[in-house]
């Protein structure tokens, strides 16, 4: 007979296989739960990469369909178009290019074109030829007006005979003909300059520098231009242009202080013509400049230290002359200036001799 404490200990074990049964139950509910999840992740990317393939056939159709089109539209239009009366009259299918007499013309024509040029070069400071070589270029253009060489070359030669327009003229049909044509560009600025069209001849200007940002003759054009309408700062920039390939034209040097000073920097220009003549005691130009700019600055003891250099270097009678300039109104009435004045009128014998005194340079 079985204890009854074994009955009672049996009686209350957990139940072991239940337990079980529900740990199991719970994992495969949990595991169906991530199948489906996955599934439904997959069919997702799966109608994702359906709709791309889709989109991008749909895009690839209309694309051909629009070529075709085009194709079809292309050919209706080429069936209907008249063919052009030239190709019609000149078409010759046993044509295989120019003949020997055509190419035997041309090149005759060519070499009495470059003779004419060629003339034409050495004898542009001939004034007696002028009238000789107009006329040959002018019957060399009636024979071929396609040559662009003689249209520039004949614009030179009026330029040269200060007839302007006709230049001009001339100039434009080569540059309508070829835009980045310099040569003409250059003809064309140098004839508004002579004309005083200087807003025109800037923006030419400007355009051959930038065909040809070395070209020295349209930075010069520039220059002269842009000073001309009264706007130094852009000038200032082909003026040092200029001076980085020609560092010792006085002329130039003398421009880049009046332009500064153009632009108010009165200063600037006094010390740019203080270098200029450290390095060239014998500018003229530059002595009446610093001068001048020393007078508008109102330092009148300076400019007649200016002039009395300049006395000193190239004679009182060539300084006296430049006394008498308008530049000098805002000193002329200074004491230091009105005694340099007098003084080199006496000796000059203009007026009854003075005593030198010990304040005159």
């Amino acid at each position: 007979m079985a204890d009854p404490k074994d009955i009672y200990r049996l009686s209350n074990e957990p139940p072991v296989r239940r337990r079980r049964r529900k740990k199991r139950r719970s994992s495969s509910r949990a595991s169906l739960s991530d199948r489906i999840h996955s599934n439904t992740e997959r069919l997702s990317w799966v109608l994702l990469l359906l709709v791309l393939i889709g989109y991008v056939a749909a895009l690839g159709f209309m694309k051909v369909r629009s070529l075709r089109q085009t194709r079809q539209n292309a050919a209706q239009l080429a069936a209907v178009a008249p063919k052009p009366a030239e190709a019609v009259e000149t078409e010759d299918p046993d044509r295989r290019g120019p003949s020997t007499a055509e190419i035997t013309e041309w090149m005759g024509m060519l070499e009495r074109v470059e003779r004419t040029l060629r003339d034409s070069r050495a004898v542009r400071d001939d004034p007696n030829r002028a009238a000789e070589l107009e006329t040959r270029l002018v019957q060399e253009l009636e024979r071929a007006p396609e040559l662009l060489g003689l249209k520039s070359e004949l614009a030179r030669h009026l330029n040269l005979q200060g007839r302007h327009e006709e230049a001009a003229d001339f100039a434009m049909q080569v540059m309508y003909a070829d835009p980045d044509r310099i040569d003409a560009a250059l003809l064309l600025a140098e004839s508004l300059v002579a004309l005083d069209q200087h807003e025109a001849a800037l923006h030419v200007a400007e355009r051959i520098v930038k065909l040809d940002p070395f070209s020295m003759n349209g930075h010069r054009l520039a220059m002269r231009a842009y000073l001309a309408v009264g706007q130094p700062g852009p000038a200032i920039q082909h003026i040092e242009r200029l001076l980085s390939a020609e560092p010792g034209n006085q002329g130039l040097q003398n421009q880049l202080a009046l332009a500064h000073a153009s632009l108010g920097q009165i200063d600037k220009g006094i010390e740019l013509l203080r270098a200029t003549l450290r390095r060239d005691a014998g500018n003229q130009a530059a002595h009446f400049y610093l001068a001048t700019l020393q007078a508008r600055a109102q330092r009148a003891a300076e400019a007649v230290d200016t002039l009395s250099l300049a006395a000193r270097e190239f004679g009182y009678p060539f300084v006296s002359t430049w006394l008498e300039s308008g530049e000098f109104d805002g000193i002329r009435d200074e004491v230091v200036f009105s005694r340099f004045r007098t003084l080199t009128r006496s000796l000059l014998g203009e007026v009854p001799p003075v005593e030198l005194e010990e304040d005159l340079p």
